[in-house]
Formats: structure tokens, C-alpha cells, sequence
């Protein structure tokens, strides 16, 4: 269910008014983080999303470019191949960086431009930062030796969200002071839900429709992990239309995380999923939705099998439940036919490592060995501990078919034990446009920076453009690749030259800096009178 409280006081901004109350949900929560990093927080703080419109106006950019164009550059990138994010060819192009910004895109020779340090990207690719709206790493962020969140800047990634799922923290306060502390700035967009999860699978449709509304008055979207993506409850298309419902009622922006057909039972489901979002689109909802490029999710054994009533007061209900005589065998019925939804026992790889011995091995293979049904070792297994796994359950056509929609981001859902956390980004490029051919690099590039940023209204991120922060990244076409695997899940992508956060290198030759380049992105208040 929603809970709503007031987060840790916050300090007035410099030269501004106390700020309103503002409310959180603390079961669904998000939070927006550069790496090395920049955070979004939650509906606590919708109202601090992105910087005051007028102040984005064309003109006032172009002449804020002009004014620091005409003195020398900090970094002068030459000879690459231009990717600008904006879905445009490629081209060749100069990029010019001042400071925190892109001061100049063209020819610099013609311009006759100086800078203190220059990049030649001959042979190389120029593109706008990746920009991840569905990770993990919240506890990567607020580890000290794990803050410059190096999986995600290898791959080219210099904006990621976090907190989803309703995976965030409750004390928020506290969350950001520590994180200003290390040099780590918030900013908010919106909310998500956990729908699939309990307990944010009991919220009822209209609860969150009115949750919503307060969102959309602050300028927020509302994200999703939507309440079933296969046949648990009210189906992957159920689960549609309830999050284009939502968008209608409460006027809201709704974006589908990681959108799938999940297991045998709605493959193929891809195409009238597509023509709902379509539909909803043709009508003025803004609807959207991001994917990784893997055919298994990343969960836990428990979320993958056990009923949600089953887990109704928590994990030691749970565990009551388990050992109650007169439950159990309803339970093990109910994750037999979960079971099956998710394609067998060997469609799930332990991933967790936690338990190092069971590491690699699928669900089948252990049962076999404990000469138990596959959901009677799931329930043992639970019962010490409830374990990641690996959920082999997409086909690849599903997996095309969204990938080809012009409204579906690139984001990674990244956790431990899954390769995509270390390789989403460059597997995209390296299997999707250079060896399949199913898409372009500008349409690769765009729907993993400029429309990432247009669908969470984070301002003049997302392009190569003059004026905008420069967040850049330099790749080789030949090399870039995901090396990451489910037997190796932590090993770093290649082939990222360069990453440049807010104008600081952060990546140089394919290797990081040590920089702490993120900034906190805020927004202010609409104003009442």
C-alpha cells in the first residue's frame, strides 16, 4: 500500500523562500543519478525536478554558447564522426567544450579556435552521454569505493536513474546530505511503481491515479514496473492499458520500464502492446517505454514463483505460510503453474553471490541433485534466503519488434549477477546496428540519450548541441562491445575512447579517470500567487 511522510528538513536554496511541505510515497520512489553521479529523487521531491522553462528558451542558450565561444576552449574534439542524438544523419564535425558546456559544433579550422587540450577522433564516433533510466544503484551510489558507478561510464552511460521499483530509501534527507557530501547532486522527475512487487502489487488503480495527479502538478511522469508483464494477474496487455488509464486520469506522462512479453504463455503479445501505446499516443497521452537487450530479466526466486498473497505481512508470514500444512499445498500449486509461465526450472539461473556454491547452476540442475520438484527446492531455498536468479523468458522477436518503436529507450534494469548492469549500451550497438543490421546508429543513439531526456524532462541533456552540458562520449565502431556474461557478469565493456561528464573527462583510452564529474540538477517551484 502507499504510505506518505514529510522527508528530513531541508535547508532553503540561497536567496529563496522556505519551500512548501512536500509529500513521498515510500513504497514507490525514484531517483535520477549522473554517475560519479547525478540523482532523481521521489515524489518527496517532484518538487525540485529541472531548471525554470524561461531560462531554456533557444536564444538565451545560443547566446550563453556565443559569449563563452569567444574565448579559448577547455577541450576541442576534432575529426569525429557526429552522432548529435537528434535522430540526424551522421556527419562530420567539430565539438567545442568551455567549462560545463558545448560552446561550439562545426568546423573549428574554419572558426579558427584554440583550446588548451585537443581530442582527435578521427575514425571515431561523437555522440551525446548515454542517458539509463532503470538501474540499480542506490547502494553502488552510496558505497564510497562504488560511487563513481564505473559499470555504467564504461559503457557510455552519464546519467542514470535509480531507485526504481519502489527499491528507494525511506530517510531521503539523510540519502542526500550523504550524497552532497561525496560530491553527488539530486534532481526529480517523478515517481515509479513496483506493481509486480508486493507490497506495491495490492495498490489498487484509482489510489495510484490520485497519487498521480499530484505528480503531474509538479511537472512529474509516472514510471512503472507495470503490475503483470505476463499472465500472473491481469496479463501483459492488462497491464497496458491500466498504465495508459492512469496517463488519461491523472493527465500524466507514463513511461513502461523495461517492457517485455514475459514467458511462452504471451509471446507475441509484442505487436498488439505496440498498437495500445500507439492508440494511447494517437490520443495525447504521452506514453513510452524503455528495454534492455536480453531475453532474461533479472529477480529473485521468490518474485518469479510465490503467489503475492503468499507474502501478504511480510517475509515472516511467508515463512509461516510455507510450513503451514494446510497452505502448502496450495502454494506449491500456485508456483507450479508460475513455474510454467516462466518457461521451466531451466529457465532460471541462480545469480546470486551470496551463495557462491549455487552460482551458474539452473533451478533444474539443483533440484535434481536434492532429488526434489523443482518448487519444492525453490520453497528451501526461500526459506534460508531469498535468491537472485537469472529468468530466461523472452524470444528474440518479441525482443526485435519493440526495439524498432521510435518511443522505446534503451535502459538497463541493471543488478548484480545480470550482465546488462556492465554491458547494455554497447551490446545494443555491437549486436543491434553493427552485426544484425536491426536498427541505425542514429536511431540507437537517440532513443539511448535525447528521447531519455525528453520523456524524464531533464533539460539540455541528450545532445550534441551548442549550449547544452557537455556530457560526451568518443567510440570506436570497430571495438565497442559488451563483454559481460551470465558466467562473468562484472566484466567492463570496451571500446568507450572517451566519456566526458559536465565537461570533465571521466573515461580517457578506455580507461576511468578517477573523476567526480556529476552535478545535482534542480528545479524550482512553479511560482503561486
Amino acid at each position: 500500500m502507499f504510505v506518505l511522510a514529510r522527508p528530513s528538513p531541508q535547508p532553503s536554496p540561497k536567496g529563496r523562500g522556505r519551500q512548501k511541505n512536500r509529500i513521498a510515497p515510500l513504497t514507490f520512489r525514484r531517483f535520477l543519478l549522473r554517475p560519479a553521479v547525478l540523482l532523481l529523487v521521489p515524489l518527496a521531491l517532484i518538487a525540485l525536478a529541472s531548471l525554470t522553462r524561461a531560462l531554456n528558451t533557444p536564444a538565451l542558450i545560443a547566446a550563453h554558447a556565443q559569449t563563452l565561444r569567444d574565448q579559448q576552449l577547455d577541450l576541442l574534439i576534432l575529426h569525429g564522426k557526429l552522432v548529435d542524438g537528434a535522430g540526424s544523419k551522421p556527419r562530420k564535425a567539430d565539438v567545442g567544450i568551455r567549462g560545463d558546456r558545448i560552446t561550439f559544433v562545426g568546423d573549428a579550422r574554419k572558426a579558427n579556435l584554440t583550446a588548451a587540450r585537443i581530442l582527435d577522433a578521427t575514425g571515431l564516433v561523437v555522440a551525446p552521454g548515454f542517458i539509463d533510466p532503470h538501474t540499480h544503484t542506490l547502494g553502488d551510489l552510496s558505497d564510497e569505493k562504488r560511487k563513481s558507478n564505473e559499470p555504467y561510464l564504461m559503457q557510455g552511460v552519464t546519467t542514470v536513474v535509480t531507485g526504481n521499483d519502489g527499491g528507494s530509501v525511506v530517510n531521503v534527507g539523510e540519502i542526500l546530505r550523504k550524497w552532497d557530501e561525496q560530491g553527488i547532486g539530486t534532481n526529480a522527475v517523478g515517481w515509479s511503481t513496483g506493481f509486480y512487487y508486493a507490497p506495491g502489487s495490492y495498490a489498487r488503480t484509482e489510489e495510484v491515479i490520485e497519487l498521480s495527479k499530484v505528480a503531474a502538478a509538479k511537472g512529474g511522469i509516472y514510471d512503472t514496473h507495470m503490475r503483470d508483464e505476463s499472465s500472473y494477474s491481469i496479463g501483459l496487455l492488462g497491464s497496458i492499458k491500466e498504465t495508459i488509464r492512469i496517463g488519461r486520469e491523472a493527465k500524466i506522462p507514463v513511461h513502461i520500464s523495461h517492457i517485455k512479453a514475459l514467458g511462452p504463455e504471451v509471446w507475441g503479445q509484442s505487436k498488439p502492446a505496440i498498437e495500445l501505446i500507439k492508440k494511447a499516443r494517437a490520443e495525447g497521452i504521452e506514453a513510452s517505454a524503455c528495454q534492455y537487450p536480453y531475453d532474461a530479466s533479472g529477480t529473485t526466486l521468490a518474485a518469479s514463483l510465490v503467489p503475492r498473497w503468499a507474502e501478504v505481512g511480510g517475509r515472516s508470514e511467508l515463512l509461516k505460510r510455507i510450513e503451514d500444512p494446510q497452505v502448502r499445498p496450495r502454494l506449491l500449486a500456485e508456483m507450479e503453474e508460475n513455474l510454467k509461465r516462466r518457461g521451466g526450472a531451466d529457465s532460471l539461473l541462480i545469480t546470486d553471490a551470496r551463495n557462491p556454491q549455487l552460482v551458474g547452476k539452473r533451478l533444474s540442475e539443483i533440484a535434481r541433485a536434492q532429488n526434489k520438484s523443482p518448487v519444492e527446492m525453490a520453497l528451501e531455498l526461500i526459506k534460508t534466503r531469498d535468491l537472485a536468479v537469472a529468468s530466461f523468458n523472452m524470444n528474440e522477436k518479441d525482443i526485435d519488434r519493440f526495439m524498432k518503436q521510435s518511443f522505446i529507450t534503451t535502459c538497463s534494469d541493471g543488478s548484480a549477477g545480470h550482465p546488462r548492469k556492465y554491458g547494455t549500451f554497447p551490446r545494443k550497438l555491437r549486436e543491434y546496428v553493427y552485426n544484425r543490421k536491426l536498427i541505425g546508429l542514429s536511431f540507437a543513439v537517440r532513443n539511448s540519450s535525447a528521447l531519455t531526456a525528453e520523456t524524464f524532462r531533464i533539460p539540455e541533456r541528450g545532445l550534441i548541441r551548442e549550449g547544452y552540458f557537455a556530457d560526451v562520449i568518443i567510440f570506436d565502431e570497430k571495438t565497442v562491445a559488451d563483454r559481460a556474461t551470465y558466467e562473468q557478469p562484472e566484466l567492463f565493456s570496451v571500446g568507450m575512447k572517451f566519456v566526458i561528464v559536465n565537461g570533465k573527462v571521466a573515461v580517457e583510452n578506455g580507461a576511468y579517470t578517477g573523476a567526480l564529474a556529476g552535478r545535482a540538477l534542480r528545479k524550482q517551484l512553479p511560482q503561486t500567487h
